[in-house]
């Protein structure tokens, strides 16, 4: 399970040349750079106005170049580099992990950005230029490393400025290849207490909550990364939220009714005593939200504890289950993680 790429903008702050030297931009200007073998500052292209841009005039060999992500949560990650081209040219970039191993990356063979790839608002399309992603590879970081990824321009570009490079920046997404709990207290016909307004979920995705107006699935929590409370990595991370709207993530000492919920709302209760609110997130264009916060820390858990998760969400997607202002909120169902030392 992949989480929302993060974004980084290039800029000369974390973008050096590939040796480790400073990197020196020609300009800035809105009009396209020389013919020089630099990189260029060109304005009014890409996030934060600028992209680092090389081939807008015509043949040339910048110097490879390195953008370092930092600040990064112990883990794996997929990586992806940035680059604007323009319908009907083929604009390009090439990336990798080492300046010697770089491929070529091509408007006609990468996937156009779309917002909702990002965990943060990025521009994706401008008057005249869009935004593709190139898949870099997968990288696993530790002890608060950065991850590197090295690009250059497309040496020696046949025709001026349409096989240019427009450099943007860089994401990554953390990767979850295990779970951390288990869930219990699901919404699936026939599995427990039935949901409130004859609302199972439809059995698509087995150990979801109840259907709520946007997703007849119901909602689905689960929990990735390191359950220790010495190294604490745990992302909560729940799909299938009715999009843009609010979702309290919970932490509870019990499981309610022996584990099967008790009716609340449009959903079910799953967890409570001791109730510790966690964090209050957004779900996105496409119904995702994940925790950002130390869990751990925040739930003042200790080793050896069974502590009990749930996201209780609002649901305004004017087809409530319930009936559109009469509850307007649902629950995922619940998820259990016992925490080691």
């Amino acid at each position: 399970m992949l989480e929302v790429p993060s974004y980084l903008d290039a800029d000369t702050g974390n973008t050096t040349v590939a040796d480790g030297w400073p990197l020196f931009l020609t300009g800035p200007s809105n009009t396209d750079g020389l013919a020089d073998n630099q990189w260029h500052e060109h304005t009014g292209l890409g996030n934060n106005g600028n992209a680092i841009t090389a081939g807008e005039s015509g043949s040339e060999d910048a110097p490879a170049i390195r953008t370092s992500f930092d600040g990064l949560v112990d883990g794996t990650y997929d990586v992806y580099a940035y680059f604007w081209s323009r319908p009907g040219e083929d604009w390009r970039i090439r990336a990798g992990f080492s300046s010697s191993e770089l491929l070529v990356f091509r408007r006609y063979s990468c996937q156009q950005a779309t917002a909702e790839q990002f965990a943060e608002p990025v521009t994706v399309l401008d008057d005249q230029q869009a935004l593709y992603r190139a898949y870099v590879g997968r990288r696993t970081v530790g002890d608060g490393a950065a991850i590197e990824v090295f690009l250059d321009d497309f040496d020696g570009a046949a025709t001026a400025g349409t096989q240019r490079s427009a450099y943007d920046g860089i994401g990554v997404a953390r990767v979850f290849t295990s779970e951390s709990g288990t869930g219990y207290c699901f919404g699936d016909p026939g599995s427990g207490t039935p949901c409130p307004c004859n609302n199972d979920n439809d059995g698509s995705v087995p150990g979801s909550g109840c259907a709520n107006g946007a997703f007849s699935s119901g909602a689905q929590l689960s929990g990735y990364g390191t359950t220790s409370v010495t190294g604490d990595s745990l992302t909560l991370v729940t799909m299938h939220l009715p999009p843009n709207n609010t979702g309290l993530y919970f932490q509870a000492e019990n499981a309610i009714n022996g584990g099967n919920g008790n009716v609340f709302g449009d959903g079910l209760r799953c967890a409570g005593g001791g109730l510790i609110r966690l964090q209050v997130r957004f779900s996105d264009d496409l119904g995702r939200s994940s925790t950002t916060i130390a869990i751990g820390a925040k739930g003042g858990v200790v080793a050896g504890d069974t502590k009990r998760y749930q996201c209780w969400y609002r649901d305004t997607s004017g087809n409530q289950p319930c009936g559109v202002g009469v509850n307007d909120f649902n629950l995922s169902n619940g998820y259990e993680i016992t925490w080691t030392p």
